[in-house]
This record gives C-alpha cells, sequence and structure tokens, in this order.
C-alpha cells in the first residue's frame, strides 16, 4: 500500500516536472515575440521583444498580429475607433471581443 502511493506521488512529481518545463519553453518562446515600439529619440518605430518592452511604452499594432495582452489601445485606423480582438490564447474562447479606442 505504501509503494502505491509512493509510485503515484514519484509519477505526480515527474508529470509536474514536465508541464513546468514546457510551460518554461513555451514563456521563453513568447518572450522572444517582437512589437514594433515607438523610439523617442529617433521618432521611428523599432523592433522590440516582449520581455524588453517596459511600461508606458507606445506599441505599433499591425492587423492580423499578436501582442503582448496588457495594453491600453490609444487609436484604431478605423473611423469608429473599434478593433476585434482574439483572445483564444488567454482564454481558449473562439469568440472574437470587440474593444474601443481609448477617448480623452
Amino acid at each position: 500500500m505504501i509503494g502505491t502511493f509512493a509510485f503515484v506521488l514519484v509519477f505526480t512529481m515527474f508529470k509536474e516536472l514536465w508541464e513546468d518545463l514546457q510551460r518554461h519553453k513555451s514563456d521563453r518562446e513568447l518572450n522572444n515575440k517582437v512589437s514594433l515600439v515607438f523610439d523617442q529619440q529617433t521618432f521611428t518605430f523599432k523592433e522590440k521583444k516582449w520581455a524588453d518592452i517596459k511600461s508606458g511604452e507606445l506599441i505599433k499594432i499591425q492587423k492580423e498580429e499578436e501582442f503582448p495582452c496588457d495594453i491600453v489601445l490609444l487609436k484604431s485606423d478605423k473611423e469608429s475607433g473599434i478593433v476585434f480582438v482574439d483572445t483564444m490564447n488567454l482564454d481558449g474562447e473562439v469568440t472574437t471581443i470587440i474593444k474601443f479606442e481609448l477617448i480623452i
């Protein structure tokens, strides 16, 4: 009986280790993706890894482009100011969410 419990415990421990390693690999891949970030010194947009993007930086998002989820939409190229966001990677839902630009 103790042997069975120990086997299940060790098996679960290795399963958790495997899942953690896979999550670490996935996080590393995501953090190495790039977005266009506004450079205040040259007044141009330059590619920057997601891991290096700091709070307050301006990010230019192109159509059908993935981007870090924690951003505020300042401007849309549509007159209505609407954008459609697919959050499947975050919550698994396949529905498109409507977001509006920030009105100042």
